[in-house]
């Protein structure tokens, strides 16, 4: 009768590969019982070109890793869905690692599809919030393989407070402004000209089909005359562009008009439609303008 010998079968390659295999078993378990980094914070995004109805951006991120050891990713690629419809993908090929129980920050390249996000839009203006879906996958590297694993995630996004944002990305962070202010007297009040500014910020032209607000004091809600963009007007990309604005204060507003003078400033609320890349968005505009301190001064405010 043949007699093993222990020697024979724990060989000393067995036993590597053996232990290899044990390894890499332990790898892959380990892999899908790790909790899924996320993303927490936007910080800022930054438009670098516009090609058809696609929107490249470079966006930078802050994800969370929420487990006790630090993850090394490589090929992050994710589709983004707002309220079901999918808008953008984003991806990142460079290597990034992700620190144990923090946040980390890094930039995706992201690529918005200007025509979906113009479908959900004029719903977004409704709502105080929405849904934000990631769906994709990442590769986990470690010692020994890359495992790609898939990736779900759904989070409510808070509307009510960040429409300002959508605000300073179309018509620029410093919002409206205002130069060449002039006024004069008539019989029915108070007649105001001036130059209100729009910056576009952005790579690309876009142009504005209407601009319609109310002039009113900062501290309360009392009309002091409207204005309306008269014409269509494209906003060159990197350009500063002024438009002529003329609006009368009657004589029963102005006792409302003095709050003006102290503050050096009126808030302007409407809303300005923008058309990019063929697509038309609704901006609402609720901001306060600062006016030129030495030509109010030499006004007959």
């Amino acid at each position: 009768m043949a007699q093993f010998k222990l020697k024979n079968i724990f060989t000393r390659k067995r036993i590597i590969r053996f232990s290899l295999l044990l390894l890499v078993l332990a790898l892959v378990g380990f892999a899908f019982t790790l909790s899924t980094p996320k993303v927490v914070a936007v910080k800022q995004m930054k438009v670098s070109k516009l090609e058809g109805k696609t929107m490249h951006l470079v966006a930078e991120v802050e994800i969370h890793n929420a487990n006790y050891f630090p993850i090394n990713l490589r090929k992050i690629q994710n589709q983004i869905f707002i309220n079901d419809e999918a808008v953008a993908i984003s991806q990142k090929s460079d290597k990034v690692t992700l620190v144990s129980r923090g946040n980390t920050l890094l930039q995706l390249d992201v690529a918005l599809n200007v025509k979906s996000l113009a479908k959900v839009y004029a719903a977004l203006q409704k709502e105080d919030e929405c849904e934000v879906t990631v769906k994709g996958s990442y590769a986990l590297k470690t010692l020994v393989s890359t495992f790609k694993l898939g990736n779900s995630h759904t989070q409510t996004i808070n509307l009510k407070d960040n429409r300002d944002e959508i605000t300073k990305f179309t018509i620029g962070k410093e919002g409206l402004k205002v130069q060449n202010l002039k006024t004069s007297s008539s019989l029915g009040g108070m007649n105001i000209s001036m130059k209100l500014g729009l910056k576009n910020e952005h790579p690309f032209d876009y142009k504005i089909n209407f601009l319609d607000v109310d002039i009113t004091p900062p501290g309360n809600s009392t009309k002091l005359g409207h204005w309306r963009l008269p014409r269509q007007k494209v906003i060159h990309a990197h350009t500063l562009e002024y438009m002529p604005v003329k609006f009368q204060i009657s004589s029963d507003k102005l006792l409302s008009a003095i709050s003006v003078i102290y503050s050096k400033k009126v808030k302007a609320v409407g809303v300005c439609q923008v058309v990019i890349a063929g697509e038309v968005f609704d901006i609402p505009i609720k901001q306060a303008i600062p006016l030129p301190a030495h030509q109010l001064v030499s006004s007959q405010f």
